[in-house]
């Protein structure tokens, strides 16, 4: 790890760009420097979409350069980083503090984060992916370790010029927690609102497969006029219960909703 980071400042790069029609990403942007250690030629290359895109990966690197840290550094994904650097960003902490830690680290940071480049990190990927951490129902400290882990990799990479703030010192996350728990004690407020709702939901389920049901019938284009099994669902949808009355081919008949 030392070779990439002990970079002099302004270490001179090569850059350019090479057009290649037979390749998913056609705009291959390549960097080429010389290792100010072992005098070895390197080169860094990735593919794009775009010229311009080529043109801004490229200036990305030379930006990094500036300011100090060699190519190789500027693009290194979380994955490969945290792994060359968890003993400095975990320093101070008591050893039964550690593997919380790195679980957290090991089954959530990494398959969510892993794949990205430190630079191309920020506040919004962080707190998107908090929120699934949530929605998967981990728990508070699970979360708070693994943010924790998270927060102490990208901090080391502050102090190594690679990014200027943190992004992981994400806040209020506890909150959704709070309305999860408030939405178990009143399931009530997970229904649709009203009538006219469920309506519109019921004319986009017709658009989206208007000739397929479960029983093998044909929806009306008039979501009142869906298969008497869908009754369950308006109710269920609506949080309320349906009396039912009679039998049909497709289970209890509802009651006709009044009128008003």
């Amino acid at each position: 790890m030392a070779d990439k980071t002990n970079v002099p400042v302004g270490v001179r790069l090569s850059t350019d760009i090479e057009y290649r029609p037979d390749r998913p990403t056609p705009y291959r942007a390549r960097v080429r420097w010389t290792d100010p250690t072992s005098k070895r030629r390197q080169s860094l290359s990735e593919g794009k979409d775009s010229e311009e895109e080529a043109q801004e990966w490229l200036q990305a690197i030379i930006e990094a350069a500036e300011a100090g840290l060699s190519p190789s550094l500027a693009t290194m994904k979380l994955a490969e980083y945290g792994e060359a650097n968890m003993d400095l960003a975990l320093r101070g902490l008591e050893l039964k503090t550690l593997d919380p830690y790195l679980s957290g680290w090991r089954m959530r940071v990494v398959p969510a984060l892993g794949h990205l480049a430190v630079r191309m990190i920020t506040n919004g990927v962080v707190d998107r992916t908090v929120q699934n951490w949530i929605a998967d129902e981990h728990s508070r400290s699970t979360v708070k370790n693994t943010i924790a882990v998270l927060v102490r990799v990208m901090e080391q990479a502050v102090r190594d010029g690679i990014i200027k703030v943190n992004p992981a010192r994400v806040t209020g996350w506890q909150k959704l927690y709070k309305q999860a728990e408030d939405e178990l004690h009143d399931p009530r407020a997970l229904a649709l609102p009203d009538w006219e709702t469920l309506v519109a939901l019921a004319d986009a389920l017709v658009a989206a497969s208007p000739t397929s049901t479960a029983a093998g019938e044909t929806w009306s284009s008039s979501p009142r006029a869906l298969p008497h099994g869908s009754a369950r669902f308006q109710a269920a949808a609506l949080g309320t219960s349906t009396p039912t009355t009679g039998s049909g081919p497709y289970g209890a008949r509802p009651h006709p909703r009044p009128a008003g």
